[in-house]
Parts: structure tokens; C-alpha cells; sequence
């Protein structure tokens, strides 16, 4: 097996990831762009609309480390993002990552899913918050009955197409919660 060697550069933005830390390659020659999350607020994206601290994910440019465009969403800072994956599912790059809490509130125990076809991460496309599937209420920390989530931060999200290419399946676990999965088709209606 021969793979390439990439030194290690700073992207230089916010506070220390306290050991949680997620980035996907775009591409699998380098440089390439890479999405990267973790317990980190970007100190160039403007603030919210609350003043929270801005820690989302981010879309960096491999040759610079320059952020091109950001998740749509913020969390608290009392949130952490550990994992990602990005997966090609019917001709569309798709990006998830999760989001776990370190105290017994915010978006924590919940995932954000995006749509990379415009290059940028505006575009949710599917909805896991309690307005949607309700990750957080029913598989994580909460549903199983524990306050929260925080002994180590610990959480999974992958992706698997079919083998006959129908199906995504979004495969995720939560620290103190459940391991779950989402089934969605290709099927736009």
C-alpha cells in the first residue's frame, strides 16, 4: 500500500478541540479540501443571532487552510462535535456529523446532514432535531433514561449505501444513549 504524506498545518482558528476532532478529505489526492468539525468556535465566523459562541463545522480550503463556507447551524459551547463522514449517494456528496453535550442542554445527542452539490454547507437535508426526527428525545443520553451525554464525549455517525445503491443508511451512537439508525431512499418526492 503507498499513500501520500500531508504535513501537519494549524488552520489557526478558535480555542484548543480538547481531543475532539473530526476532518473528511473531499477528495483522495491532497491538497484537497476537507470538512472538519470539533469542540472548537471558528473565531472568524460573525456571531450569531444569540451571541453564542459559533462552533460548527467548517469547509477548508487544502492548500491555504482558509475556511470557505460554514454549517449552517451553531451550537453552545458546552456541545462537541467528534464525528464525521461523507458519503456519494445518488450522484450527490452528502456530509454528516454529530453533535454530543457535555451538560444537559443545547443540540447535543444530535446530528447535522448536508447536501454538498452548491459547495458549501448551507443546505440541511434532512432535519434530526426535535422538530424533526427527534434524535436527541429518543435515542439520546435523555431517552435512555441518564441526564446527559458527557462521559467522554463519545459518539459515531457513518454512512452505507445498499449494495443495489436504493438505500443510505446513517448508522450513529451516543455516549450513555442508544445505538440507532436512519434508512433513507433515493426517491425525491
Amino acid at each position: 500500500m503507498i499513500g501520500e504524506c500531508e504535513t501537519v498545518k494549524p488552520i489557526g482558528y478558535g480555542a484548543s478541540c480538547w481531543g475532539n476532532f473530526d476532518a473528511v478529505y473531499l477528495e483522495p489526492t491532497l491538497p484537497s479540501d476537507y470538512l472538519a468539525i470539533g469542540y472548537v468556535a471558528f473565531t472568524t465566523n460573525p456571531p450569531n443571532a444569540n451571541g453564542a459562541d459559533n462552533r460548527t463545522c467548517a469547509w477548508l480550503d487544502g492548500s491555504t487552510n482558509s475556511i470557505k463556507s460554514y454549517g449552517s447551524k451553531c451550537i453552545t459551547s458546552n456541545s462537541v462535535e467528534n464525528s464525521g463522514d461523507l458519503v456519494t449517494f445518488n450522484n450527490v456528496r452528502y456530509y454528516i456529523h454529530n453533535v454530543m453535550n457535555t451538560l444537559g442542554y443545547g443540540y447535543g445527542a444530535s446530528m447535522f446532514m448536508y447536501n454538498l452539490s452548491s459547495n458549501d454547507l448551507s443546505t440541511e437535508e434532512i432535519d434530526f432535531s426535535a422538530s424533526g426526527l427527534n434524535i436527541r428525545g429518543n435515542y439520546g443520553a435523555t431517552a435512555a433514561s441518564n441526564t446527559n451525554d458527557r462521559a467522554g464525549n463519545g459518539g459515531d455517525v457513518r454512512f452505507f449505501v445498499s449494495p443495489d445503491g436504493f438505500y443510505l443508511y446513517i448508522f450513529f451512537e451516543f455516549c450513555n444513549g442508544y445505538v440507532g439508525a436512519v434508512r433513507a431512499d433515493c426517491i425525491d418526492m
